[in-house]
């Protein structure tokens, strides 16, 4: 799924910092640093005995200036599939999508009986009658093309719209979590081969979505005009 492939990217990518870089204000009130990280964070060392790593108390300079690790994992695939707004955003999804199919199925249709009857009746026709019904049917056929194209497009910017406040609100859950169990690195689980279970927060941070966020209501696609190869070149 897109939408979902991007959100590991967004973990991948940021979750790993965000708790120092978004948003940097709250980072600095709870204590954590603000850094940089890119896609691939390498994993970090984990204690002998498999559990997180006690957190400094609150206030105390980290010695040497270096912050010591505390890693929390979220199932990215998991909080997503137990997401009440998640679900909700998906059947008003697929509410569109039945109706869009039910109206291109009747179009679709028609063109099927059109290009049979005017295969039926080429023999009856000149080349020149039967060419000029054919450009004709073609150029319908590209309108019918547009129209589907149009749809689908309207269909996944209003689901993009609506999950990415499904994924804004995961990560701000996420933050809040780690928060109160001193956790300053959060790793999707995608990233990380073996871990502690103590260190999994991703049913935390599903009950903390659903209760911030029990639904999302996915805006009406708006349909945009299909830009037509080669119009307006001369």
């Amino acid at each position: 799924m897109v939408i979902r492939s991007r959100i590991g990217l967004l973990l991948a990518g940021c979750m790993t910092v965000a708790l120092f870089a978004a948003p940097a204000a709250w980072a600095e009130d709870n204590g954590f640093g603000v850094g940089n990280s890119g896609e691939g964070a390498a994993p970090v060392a984990l204690p002998a005995s498999g559990s997180t790593a006690p957190a400094a108390p609150h206030g105390a300079a980290p010695a040497h200036g270096i912050l010591s690790p505390v890693v929390g994992v979220v199932d990215v695939d998991y909080v997503m599939s137990h997401s009440e707004a998640a679900k909700s955003v998906a059947a008003q999804r697929q509410k569109w999508q039945k109706t869009y199919q039910t109206d291109l199925s009747k179009e679709d249709a028609s063109l099927r009986a059109t290009k049979q009857k005017l295969e039926q009746e080429r023999a009856s026709m000149s080349p020149e009658v039967f060419q000029g019904k054919a450009r004709d049917f073609e150029q319908t056929v590209g309108e019918f093309q547009r129209k589907v194209m149009q749809r689908s497009r309207a269909l996944d910017k209003s689901y993009a719209i609506a999950m990415s406040r499904v994924e804004r609100t995961m990560v701000e859950v996420t933050a809040k979590v780690a928060g109160e169990h001193h956790i300053n690195l959060v790793m999707p689980r995608s990233q990380v081969l073996l871990f502690a279970d103590a260190m999994n927060i991703s049913q935390e941070v599903v009950d903390g979505l659903n209760r911030k966020l029990p639904k999302v209501d996915m805006p009406a696609p708006k349909l945009e005009p299909v830009a037509v190869p080669g119009a307006g070149q001369e």
